[in-house]
């Protein structure tokens, strides 16, 4: 699909990453990332793919609406993490009956869709970004959005970006790289269960607090990053 994109474009430069690996089958398509008959005619992955709209992500999981989830938690993934994202999403949600975690795939680094930043920004407790890159890239470029957009002025977000951290990873299979370089579904769904258990934790302190405290019970500041228990930053 992303090379249809670039044929078709001509107003300007573009760039695709090819990931290593081999590509997904019609069953996890289907299982992980719910495509259904006009993404997959006749159950087959077609042999043509069609052009994906500029700059629009979309939403793979909306979260489990079961009144007692009170944590709302959003991944938002660029690139091929997306698969753990989901995995990541079904096992939190499985372990932990008060929280609903959503799953998006952003798409595209450039241009970003804003639309669908403040929508998650707006339903979630938590955002975590999840990205195949180093510090810097996609997940900096999102929160340069959401805090010049004013999404984060409240403090009713608690967001956290996931990369390949600035180490030496050795040569090796994909799945021990990631697990070294903490991106697998494992990784995430820690990083997911640390904030809900600050939002948990959480305890309105300072000049905002009562004000965000009225708005949602399990609501919490960034403006106070400490965990009430151990009086560690979160």
């Amino acid at each position: 699909m992303s090379q249809v994109n670039l044929y078709e474009h001509d107003s300007g430069p573009s760039c695709i990453r090819y990931p290593r690996g081999n590509g997904y089958g019609p069953e996890a398509l289907t299982e992980f990332f719910n495509y259904g008959e006009a993404e997959l005619p006749g159950g087959k992955v077609p042999e043509e793919g069609a052009a994906v709209p500029v700059g629009k992500g979309r939403v793979i999981y909306a979260g489990s609406a079961e009144p007692v989830r009170k944590i709302k938690a959003s991944i938002l993934s660029i690139g091929t993490r997306l698969m753990e994202a989901v995995k990541a999403a079904r096992s939190t949600e499985a372990a932990n009956p008060d929280i609903s975690v959503a799953v998006a795939d952003a798409r595209w680094v450039k241009p970003l869709d804003t639309a669908l930043l403040d929508e998650l920004a707006r339903r979630s407790d938590i955002l975590v970004t999840v990205e195949e890159g180093s510090a810097g890239g996609f997940g900096e470029k999102v929160a340069t959005y959401l805090t010049d957009s004013g999404a984060l002025d409240l403090g009713s977000v608690r967001f956290r970006s996931m990369v390949v951290p600035d180490i030496w990873i050795e040569q090796g299979p994909q799945k021990d790289q990631y697990d070294i370089a903490g991106l697998n579904a494992p990784h995430i769904q820690t990083k997911v269960e640390r904030l809900a258990d600050a939002v948990r934790k959480y305890q309105p302190r300072g000049v905002l607090g009562p004000m965000i405290s009225g708005s949602s019970s399990a609501t919490p500041s960034m403006l106070d990053l400490t965990d009430q228990t151990t009086g560690r930053q979160i």
